[in-house]
């Protein structure tokens, strides 16, 4: 009897590692998520949200002049919302193409 006793807490020791292990992982992306929240309520300037989409500050001054990109002046200085670029980024995406095999 006390064979099975004890395979049976090992068992639920383990079960319990295991969930501990799992809920260590969820805050670890809970905390990941909620720092690109932030990150995505920052405003960049010109230089960074160039950087950002990978285009030159002439061409993003361009996307901003045609309406694609909405931008707030603060100061003199425009500003970009980092959740703006990303949408900007998502509206151009494309499906994925199928297997060329």
């Amino acid at each position: 009897m006390s064979f099975l006793e004890n395979d049976n807490e090992s068992n639920s020791q383990e079960k319990l590692i295991a969930r501990i292990n799992q809920l260590e992982s969820d805050i670890a992306k809970l905390k990941e998520s909620l720092h690109l929240e932030k990150l995505r309520e920052q405003y960049l300037d010109l230089k960074g949200a160039s950087n950002y989409l990978g285009v030159s500050p002439r061409s993003l001054y361009r996307i901003m002049i045609e309406g694609k990109l909405s931008y707030a002046i603060i100061g003199r200085r425009k500003k970009i919302l980092v959740s703006e670029l990303e949408e900007y980024v998502d509206k151009r995406k494309t499906a994925a193409l199928g297997s060329i095999l």
